[in-house]
């Protein structure tokens, strides 16, 4: 085009039928591309439009926004999504929704699972749920998450701690309490009296959740439970 601009056209039908051929400007061959899926954007069912085109970091931003559409969420759920999405952009957000291909998914999610096999598995449940809304409004025919299992946690090693290592440990759960910085469920001050007990006494924490007032024996000689 004249003075060196670029310009991006374009070909879809709506929903109803009807044919559309947008065009769209821009100082690169990229920013007219982008100009033009923005312009080509439009809602249905009300739900963001989402293609086989989209990468998966509109997808996310699409996903977080019908989570909202919902209903209320609870703030702490809505910042776990959040949080939840950013980890799957971090690792596939540049990718098309039709690049993601059964073997591709599969080996970055095994990839990320040598470095840390938790976030693999968070990344996969996330990624899976958003993909299957993806399928749900057609842009895109298959779940590829489907196709494979998420990453196995590693065995966890059994050890005891120190003193040393207990005190730390209660000292750090009850400065989380005062300055919550982390994403994660709304702090319990109980759970912090629950954790003294487990570092005193050495139950397992399905005996503790078990624990009754006639299971204390705190005024015999020699106090049990």
């Amino acid at each position: 085009m004249p003075g060196g601009r670029y310009q991006a056209r374009g070909h879809f039908r709506e929903l109803d039928g009807r044919d559309r051929r947008p065009s769209a400007i821009g100082d690169t061959p990229e920013a007219a591309e982008a100009a033009l899926r923005a312009r080509t954007a439009f809602l249905t069912r009300e739900d963001a439009y989402v293609s086989d085109h989209s990468t998966v970091d509109e997808l996310a931003l699409w996903w977080l926004d019908r989570k909202r559409s919902l209903g209320p969420l609870a703030a702490g759920t809505l910042e776990n999504y959040t949080t939840d999405a950013k980890h799957v952009v971090e690792h596939f957000g540049q990718l098309r929704l039709s690049e993601l291909t059964i073997a591709r998914c599969e080996t970055i999610i095994r990839t990320l699972a040598k470095r840390d096999a938790p976030l693999a598995r968070r990344v996969h449940r996330t990624l899976k749920a958003m993909l299957a809304d993806a399928v749900r409004i057609d842009a895109r025919k298959t779940n590829p998450l489907a196709a494979f299992a998420a990453p196995r946690l590693p065995k966890p090693e059994i050890y005891t701690l120190a003193p040393e290592q207990a005190a730390i440990l209660s000292g750090a759960y009850r400065e989380w309490l005062s300055k919550r910085d982390k994403p994660g469920p709304k702090p319990d001050p109980r759970v912090a009296d629950m954790l003294d007990v487990l570092l005193a006494v050495g139950l397992r924490i399905g005996e503790l959740l078990a624990l009754r007032h006639c299971d204390l024996h705190l005024d015999d000689a020699m106090p049990t439970l």
